[in-house]
């Protein structure tokens, strides 16, 4: 039973008052591979969570052969509990920790085990056992609390045990997620290494580490600790603590030796005046912008500045960082307020404002709601200021068109430019200009109506067309104003006649071939005009796929067993879809020169597409046939380059 208290010990401290709980030792059996395991189950319950001690038997006495801790909650309405395995305490070879699940019935519980090699548990309470623990616990804590701080103040060794062990326990304490047991050393050390500075160890033991001489700590070492240490019913408050409180004590040289102690408490001395310091400066820095510098400046080095001070001390510092922001936020953040405000002139100064507060988010944080409130009106009404004085330039030159063809088309321009240049604004103004620009837009729309179909008319080229109407019936409104029906119609028709003319140029272009002469060389196609060309073709390309799929999905191949073979790799490549486009990605034309005996100018390029497919590699290999790199002939057609595939 000993030997489980000190188990026990090492884990936790009991709640002496629930008695009436699940708290206590339940023994009995667990199977694992049909065999029987002698089971202790150790549990402390807190409202409904559960953290306990798995120890199993493989051999008779009452040394276990392995422990580990469960953590874990139960249903009290259900009367069910499930544990989950946490951290082994001894570790046999070859057992691997497994949690449980279970219900629980007046002083039984019954359940199976999370393992597929282990079948069902029970456990009794075992009613004397637990009553020992709880004792035990009850008495462990009255020795606690009745044990002074200070070493000098302890009636007896066991009292000075506990004084230690006190001592050494603000470890955990300023770290409680430390798992003592587990973590390497050398970080245990480093943090521990606060508790040999003057104001941690000079209260406890009656003078500071560094006044110890040799002799006198090994006297601490064999005369206090090693007593401690040895004695089992006080092992577990020492537990994960022994290596920090003898290493000092002990070496000389080494990880967390004396000499290295000492070093670090000087360390820790300078940060903690550091500390003093500046919080006394943070006290006194004034409202102002220099104020606000100097709290900059102490926030980015105290990072380095406290690194290896107790962690509660780097809060209280935090803290009285909070304070003083909070003190010079408001007076700060209304002083950058007041001057971006003051300073804003033009459009430009309209983001910049917007962006006021976010760029300043750590002072906008710590004034108060209603300071804030007030800072986004002034911000707000300024905006508005701005923006009113902007619209009304822009209507100026609104208002300036004239009201013919060459207006329409700058009108076109300029309310493009005017939705890109408010896209993320708003207000009455905007609204009002965009009220204004319609009203003249329909007027200038009537007044050109018969001048557009004219024009329409007279255009040679898709291309052409497409340019005329980005020119001057490009705005995504247009297409739905009803001046317009008849333009429209106009564009339809005369776009059906052009590709007509395109395809019927196209079917006769090889008879036409042959009349055509080779001309003197003319200007190199430029960089935009290979691309241009390149795309037209792939365009081509996307088109004659296109068609194919759509007859695939039709499934008019029939017995055409050329068009079968054409679906399916479509079909295929295209994973179901029957459908294939490619798109460049990437271009660059490398260089270009005159071609010898034939038209045109020969170029170099390295292009990229869109997908991987093989089908698509194989298509685009009559434009870029070695890894995106190709060569290809240009000839200009009066208005536009084509590609010779």
């Amino acid at each position: 039973m000993k030997r489980l208290v000190v188990i026990w010990f090492m884990l936790c401290t009991f709640d002496i008052y629930a008695s009436e709980s699940l708290t206590g030792v339940w023994s009995g059996y667990y199977r694992c591979s049909n065999t029987p395991i002698r089971l202790d189950l150790v549990l402390d319950q807190q409202d409904a969570q559960l953290q306990g001690l798995f120890l199993f038997y493989l051999s008779s006495g009452d040394t276990p052969s392995g422990a580990y801790t469960l953590s874990g909650q139960l249903n009290e309405d259900a009367g069910t509990l499930v544990l989950k395995p946490g951290e082994w305490q001894k570790r046999p070879i070859g057992f691997t920790a497994v949690g449980l699940s279970g219900q629980y019935e007046a002083d039984q519980i019954t359940g199976t085990i999370s393992f597929n090699q282990c079948g069902s548990f029970q456990v009794a309470k075992d009613l004397e056992r637990t009553e020992q623990l709880l004792a035990q616990v009850e008495r462990s804590e009255r020795l606690w609390e009745k044990a002074p701080t200070a070493l000098a103040e302890a009636e007896n060794e066991t009292q000075e045990c506990i004084a230690v062990a006190k001592w050494a326990s603000k470890l955990k304490a300023e770290y409680p997620d430390l798992d003592m047991s587990h973590t390497p050393l050398n970080q245990i050390f480093q943090k521990a290494a606060p508790l040999f500075s003057d104001s941690d160890f000079k209260p406890v033991w009656g003078q500071s580490y560094t006044e110890y001489s040799k002799d006198e700590r090994k006297r601490v070492y064999y005369d206090i600790l090693s007593p401690c240490l040895k004695r089992r019913e006080l092992s577990g408050y020492f537990k994960g603590y022994s290596h920090i409180v003898t290493r000092p004590f002990i070496m000389e040289r080494g990880e967390f030796s004396h000499s290295e102690v000492v070093l670090r408490a000087q360390i820790i001395a300078q940060q903690r005046q550091w500390l003093h310091d500046k919080l006394t400066d943070l006290s006194r820095l004034p409202a102002s912008e220099a104020g606000f510098a100097s709290w900059e400046q102490i926030r980015a080095d105290s990072d380095q500045q406290l690194s290896d001070i107790w962690p509660s001390e780097r809060e209280g510092f935090e803290q009285g960082l909070a304070q003083t922001l909070a003190r010079l936020a408001p007076e700060v953040l209304t002083g950058r307020v007041n001057r971006a405000v003051a300073e804003a002139a033009d459009f430009t100064a309209i983001s910049q404002l917007g962006r006021l507060l976010k760029e300043n988010r750590l002072l906008v944080d710590s004034v108060p709601h209603e300071q804030l409130v007030l800072h986004k009106n002034i911000i707000a009404r300024r905006q508005d200021q701005l923006i009113e004085s902007e619209v009304s330039r822009d209507l100026e030159a609104l208002s300036s068109i004239s009201p013919d063809l060459n207006g329409l088309a700058q009108s076109t321009e300029w309310f493009r430019a005017f939705k890109s240049k408010y896209k993320a604004l708003d207000g009455p103004s905007i609204s009002k200009a965009r009220q204004e620009f319609r009203f003249q837009r329909r007027s200038l729309l009537k007044n050109t109506k018969s001048q557009l179909i004219q024009n329409v008319n007279d255009v040679d080229s898709v291309t052409g067309l497409d340019q005329l109407v980005a020119i001057y019936i490009g705005l995504p409104s247009d297409r739905n104003e009803s001046t317009l029906g008849t333009v429209w119609n106009s564009i339809d028709q005369r776009r059906q006649q052009l590709l007509s003319k395109q395809e019927k140029a196209a079917l006769n272009s090889t008879y036409c071939e042959r009349f055509r002469g080779h001309e003197e060389a003319i200007k190199e196609p430029s960089d935009r005009d290979v691309c241009d060309a390149l795309a037209t073709t792939i365009d081509e390309m996307n088109a004659a796929y296109k068609e194919l799929g759509r007859k695939c999905r039709a499934r008019e191949f029939g017995n055409n067993p050329i068009l079968a073979t054409q679906c399916m790799s479509l079909c295929v490549a295209s994973q179901g879809r029957c459908n294939l486009s490619f798109k460049m990605t990437h271009f660059e034309n490398l260089d270009c020169a005159a071609a010898q005996g034939e038209p045109g100018w020969i170029c170099d390029y390295y292009v990229k597409f869109s997908g991987s497919d093989a089908l698509m590699k194989e298509v685009l290999s009559i434009i870029a046939p070695n890894g995106g790199l190709g060569q290809g002939r240009f000839i200009n057609a009066q208005d536009h380059w084509i590609h010779v595939r």
